[in-house]
């Protein structure tokens, strides 16, 4: 990862680093080579653009509680985009508007990152190239914006809640590709979920209140932070409760991640275990839509630029940085 003042990767207060040195350090050679994010490309296990559940952990008998409707949505598609005659790319259940409400899909674009740009300058250069209000209104503003990048060593994911945003890029970029289509509706697991949430934080992250940094990875600010992005996508109202939730980091060390053009910019990652024992099942609920929302939006500041990637471990799953950054 960049370089600061403390080496490639300090020891962060909690949690012990020493166990994953080896891991931290190949993930910090591979940063500095690519100078713009975690060296991942393919899905950890699954093949390039293809999705293959997490197995729970030997011997626990526990799956991962991913909804059936995992697999990208069907039905009818109402969005096609036409390549200059060159066929048409279907967006099942794409709803047309400024941006898709959550009954809708979230997309997962991926671009080629040859030209070497940053992850805004790339996908606002896409964009622009066929609708260039839609790149301004995506770029004005402080609001938050209706995707987040998952940079990789030759590529740049693009996650898409806004079907405008998923057309202009596959029709401004030949080489776009459509790697996963999954309907926002089905991100809520169903059965029996387990009372402990295992996040992997696989990028660094941080939070900015009341104009102050925050570089803890407390219930409070990171279920506040998905919430906070979950309403501003026209999410139906939930209130989670977060003071019955205990938080135990696993392995927590700080990172820092370049930015091409910009400051880098320093955060935490690693394990945290959110112990959700004392919650009630409705709660319960709202917490696990939450985190499984954040796999595809991220949590925190800056996820434009591919800082604040989220991915819910599978009981005791092993975690290894880079290893897996995103779940498809």
């Amino acid at each position: 990862m960049g370089r600061d003042a403390h080496g490639p990767l300090d020891r962060g207060a909690a949690g012990d680093c020493a166990a994953h040195a080896g891991e931290l350090a190949l993930a910090a050679v591979h940063m500095e080579n690519a100078a713009t994010g975690l060296v991942h490309d393919g899905g950890g296990g699954a093949g390039d653009g293809v999705y293959a559940p997490v197995a729970g952990a030997a011997g626990t008998g526990e799956t991962h509680p991913r909804a059936a409707g995992e697999v990208p949505a069907t039905g009818a598609p109402c969005l096609v985009v036409d390549r200059a005659g060159g066929g048409g790319t279907a967006l099942p259940g794409a709803q047309p508007g400024p941006v898709a409400a959550l009954a809708g899909c979230v997309t997962v674009v991926r671009l080629s990152d040859a030209e070497g740009r940053g992850p805004i300058e790339r996908v606002m250069s896409t964009v622009g190239r066929v609708d260039l209000d839609l790149a301004d209104r995506l770029h004005a503003g402080d609001a938050i914006r209706p995707y987040s990048v998952v940079v990789r060593a030759r590529t740049i994911d693009v996650v898409s809640f806004d079907d405008w945003l998923t057309r202009a890029l596959l029709l401004a970029d030949p080489g776009a590709r459509l790697v996963r289509r999954a309907r926002l509706v089905d991100l809520l697991p169903t059965g029996d979920l387990p009372r402990t949430l295992r996040l992997a934080f696989e990028t660094p992250t941080h939070f900015r209140t009341a104009g102050l940094e925050v570089q803890v990875p407390d219930a409070f600010h990171v279920f506040g932070s998905l919430l906070e992005r979950w309403r501003a996508l026209g999410g139906e109202s939930i209130y989670p409760d977060v003071r019955r939730v205990g938080v135990v980091p696993e392995v927590l060390c700080y990172a820092t991640l370049p930015i091409a053009g910009g400051k880098p910019q320093r955060g935490f990652v690693g394990v945290v275990r959110y112990d959700a024992s004392r919650v009630d099942a409705a709660n319960l609920a709202t917490l696990w839509l939450l985190a499984r929302f954040g796999e595809y939006r991220g949590v925190g500041k800056h996820t434009t630029y591919g800082l604040g990637r989220l991915r819910v471990l599978a009981g005791e799953e092993r975690w290894v940085l880079g290893q897996r950054v995103t779940v498809w």
